[in-house]
């Protein structure tokens, strides 16, 4: 037997009453005992204790660190109050001891468990040792409760109670052991704090008055107590109506200690907390959660799996699972239903970079594809980033471009074929070497290892895959790894609608299934064709795209190597049986306006204005000033009444340097803004496509549009009712904010325009169309779109009826929204502007969204044109 001297925090527990709860009900004090060890385990391992022994009702563990003893103690009661409560005391000792295989031998031992013996249920008692340990510690408060003596032990010890809310701290006075337990307490030897003798009849009379006096004490703390809960119910709902479970939580824990059987919080508690259940394959798993932008160093301890019926906080957080031998295991997802099994990957079998996505029936959820709504895959890895310089340098080291073993697909340039040799001799970099367009003699720019390799063609990725044993991903895999349902999450903390590519895993983005980097950064080749030309497929955007291209597809040329286009690979872990399907061509979804629509009558579109029209009630407008930094401009936020009884707000933001009252552009958002969670003022990333119009002297109105920033709404109902009636909605938001610009004397209302961009350019075909006070219009970035829907909220009817000035500013090869030929081009030809008052612009260079530029020339001329210059008062660039 091996045994060993150690310095430790030794703790006691035991549960009151079990011996009576057993012999009442044998099938509920198993219940307690189970949930006690439950709990006991996963707050000691929190702690980095180890259990010695469980011996009935009790339990013996030891600590390095007195401080994690405490702070276990204190967790664990916390703890011990969640239904079903149990009642345990604890007692905490530090010592010296002899550890031996199965158990702990010392005198300390022994003071351990008489310290345990004076504890009330729910308190945390220790000795004067353990004070000396954590008495420098803030979120410890220590109350002294008295000095004793335990029969057959020489020293006299000073007892000390754990102050905490939910933790009980026992009067002094009735501090008293266990009859049956050992380390019986010599009451007679308790320390009293006077050491004059008095009569009897006056220290009955004292002890009665302290008595009575603890009882009022308790009392009237409990009452604190439960008002202090009381008053965090309103905060528990708002904190649960904005979606912040995690914090609603923890208050929920506190109220629960006083307002158990409170309606309000029952009532409350689904919306924040659900009970779920996980098992890991294998079990005994460590389980850890965090929230999704917390630090690395935040994740909480959740248990070992497996784990039933634990309840826990909703909302997406990441849940790691951790387990010697195999990889550890990121997850992003909402606490599920049901149970929930996560297989582990053996640490032999695969690469640390790469993420195990479970089989399924995978829906392919994004925009611009004309493919089954559901097809089965069998479970496979996929690389947890992006493909890097460095990565891509072996291949080309190793020969990769002269291997003609790599180049297995056949080339094929505009329907003409092409030998594998002519073929790789097109992909060259700077300086003519075999290797990605933007390398120079064969090699990546200095200090760009860890970025994405980019600047290559869609056969240079499948030559790559070969190379590493990998393959392409299919449109399915790649959808199935994205998660695009989080995208909400995922866009606004990934390299997406930014400035510059960046390092592989600099962004938060995190995918339910582990991946990084799906949104942005770069575009990703998967290994589909399109119907259009020989196209191949780009998913997930690029750094310069707009957030919402996550949710679309991209077909480009496959022998293209724009300074975008990267790629990532996957490994197939089972063979599909339908893998020629996966890999099939997939149609692209566009709809061909090859004439002009006919216009509906007058009779007819006055039935389908009528459907905007709403009561015209008072504004009860409130004014707020919002600081911004720049000197050129002055903020107001404004809620008001909306069109259909409900609150809605926009941000004026008024120029500094030009005197009211001012020319006004209403500003309509891309979709972006359905997906991120509230407006900046400052930086929000859609503003900057029109901040020039302050600049030239010009207010800007920027209305939170119902489905947008705050006013976000859930679900997905396009083509039905629902969606009409939210299309309607908006509009109205739009007219109901041009009536309180018309309240305001600062304001020209004489002189409006409507600016929209994508989202906002195509819904002003039937804002321009219905809507006279507006002047001029430009809409950036739109045209026709993809989706059919119903007639009376179709832009298509409405374009004839537009008489006002349109500028449309395009560019050519925005094939993911709004192509060229199939949907620009159509509806500048339904616009029933004047010809001599309707341009089209197109930026031969530009994709969705034309430059900086580009737009800031065009715009002001045309707003100068039909709005009338601005008279500035002072120089601001542009």
């Amino acid at each position: 037997m091996t045994q060993s001297r150690k310095l430790a925090a030794i703790m006691f527990t035991d549960i009151q009453g079990y011996t009576a709860l057993m012999q009442e009900s044998e099938s509920k004090a198993l219940a307690v005992r189970e949930k006690h060890r439950l709990v006991f385990d996963e707050i000691t391992i929190k702690y980095n204790g180890q259990i010695i022994n469980y011996y009935g009702d009790g339990t013996l563990s030891i600590f390095d660190s007195a401080v994690d003893a405490v702070r276990c103690a204190r967790d664990l009661q916390l703890r011990f109050l969640d239904s079903p409560r149990i009642p345990v005391r604890i007692g905490i000792h530090m010592g010296d001891i002899l550890v031996t295989d199965t158990d702990v031998i010392g005198n300390s031992v022994n003071v351990a468990s008489r310290v345990e013996s004076l504890a009330a249920v729910g308190s945390v008692l220790f000795s004067e040792k353990v004070l000396e340990e954590i008495s420098n510690h803030e979120d410890l408060e220590i109350e002294y409760l008295a000095e004793v003596q335990f029969k057959n032990d020489q020293k006299i010890r000073k007892i000390y109670a754990l102050n905490a809310p939910g933790l009980v701290v026992p009067p002094a006075d009735n501090l008293m052991g266990k009859i049956e337990h050992s380390g019986q307490i010599d009451v007679d030897k308790v320390t009293k704090r006077s050491r004059f003798k008095k009569p009897v009849k006056i220290v009955v009379g004292i002890l009665f008055m302290i008595f009575l006096g603890s009882g009022i004490f308790w009392w009237m703390n409990r009452k604190a107590h439960i008002k202090k809960a009381l008053a965090t119910l309103p905060q528990i709902q708002r904190l649960s109506d904005k979606k912040d479970y995690k914090e609603a939580y923890s208050l929920v824990l506190e109220a629960e200690k006083y307002l158990k059987d409170d309606p309000g919080l029952i009532q409350v508690l689904p919306k924040i907390a659900k009970y779920i259940s996980l098992d890991t394959e294998p079990s005994g798993a460590k389980i850890y959660r965090k929230g999704y932008l917390d630090a690395d160093d935040q994740y909480e301890f959740i248990g070992v799996s497996p784990l039933d019926s634990l309840r826990t906080y909703r909302g997406a957080s990441i849940w790691k699972f951790e387990k010697d031998g195999y990889h550890p295991a990121l997850r992003l997802k909402e606490p599920w239903s049901g149970k929930a099994i996560f297989e582990l990957n053996d640490e032999k079998l695969i690469n640390i970079g790469m993420a195990r996505i479970e089989g399924a029936d995978a829906d392919i959820g994004l925009r611009g594809f004309s493919a089954p709504s559901s097809i089965p895959i069998k479970s496979f890895l996929i690389d947890k980033l992006e493909i890097t310089n460095a990565e891509f340098q072996k291949f080309v080291d190793a020969g990769g471009y002269q291997n003609l073993d790599y180049w297995q697909e056949p080339f094929v340039d505009e329907g003409q074929s092409l030998s594998k040799e002519a073929a790789i001799a097109l992909f060259t970099d700077r300086t003519g070497q075999n290797a990605p367009a933007e390398w120079q003699l064969g090699t990546y720019p200095k200090e760009s290892e860890h970025y994405p390799v980019t600047g290559i063609s869609w056969y240079e990725a499948a030559a790559y895959a070969v190379y590493a044993g990998k393959s392409l991903p299919t449109a399915y895999h790649w959808n199935m790894a994205a998660d695009i349902w989080l995208s909400d999450l995922v866009i606004p903390n990934s390299n997406i609608h930014k400035t510059q590519l960046a390092p592989t895993g600099s962004f938060l983005g995190l995918t339910a299934s582990g991946v990084l980097d799906m949104a942005g950064n770069a575009r990703e080749w998967c290994y589909n064709q399109s119907d259009w030309n020989g196209k191949r497929y780009t998913l997930g955007g690029g750094w310069d795209d707009p957030n919402y291209t996550y949710n679309e597809v991209v077909p480009i040329d496959p022998f293209d190597r724009s300074p975008t286009n990267g790629f990532r690979c996957i490994k197939y872990l089972q063979e599909n049986e339908n893998q020629l399907e996966l890999e099939a061509p997939i149609p692209f979804r566009r709809r061909h306006f090859d004439s002009i629509a006919e216009p509906v009558s007058d009779e007819v579109f006055d039935l389908m204005v009528g459907q905007f029209a709403f009561d015209k009630v008072p504004f009860n407008a409130q004014i707020e000033e919002i600081e911004v930094l720049n000197n050129d401009r002055t903020c107001q936020k404004i809620i008001f009444d909306g069109a259909y009884n409900e609150k809605m707000s926009a941000y004026l933001f008024l120029p500094t340097n030009t005197a009211p009252p001012y020319q006004t552009v209403v500003y309509f958002p891309g979709t972006g803004a359905s997906w991120t969670p509230s407006f900046d003022p400052v930086s929000d990333q859609e503003f900057p496509i029109v901040d020039f119009v302050l600049r030239s002297g010009r207010a800007v109105l920027f209305p939170i549009l119902l489905g947008t920033y705050d006013r976000r709404i859930e679900g997905d109902f396009s083509g039905s009712v629902e969606h009409r009636n939210y299309r309607i909605k908006v509009v109205q938001d739009v007219i109901r904010s041009i009536d309180y610009l018309e309240t305001r004397n600062d304001i020209d209302s004489n002189k409006l325009a409507y600016h929209g961009f994508s989202w906002g350019a195509y819904t002003g075909g039937i804002i321009l169309g219905i809507e006279p006070r507006f002047k001029a219009s430009i809409l950036v970035a739109g045209g026709l779109p993809a989706q059919t829907y119903p007639g009376q909220i179709s832009i298509v009817p409405y374009l004839p009826k537009i008489k006002i000035p349109v500028l449309m500013l395009n560019g050519r090869h925005d094939f993911c929204c709004f192509p060229l030929e199939a949907s620009q081009i159509p509806m500048f030809k339904m616009l029933g502007t004047p010809i001599k008052d309707k341009k089209h612009i197109i930026f031969e260079n530009a994709g969705h969204i034309p430059s900086r530029a580009d737009l800031i020339n065009e715009s002001v001329d045309w707003y100068d044109q039909y709005l009338g210059p601005v008279k500035l008062n002072k120089l601001v660039g542009s």
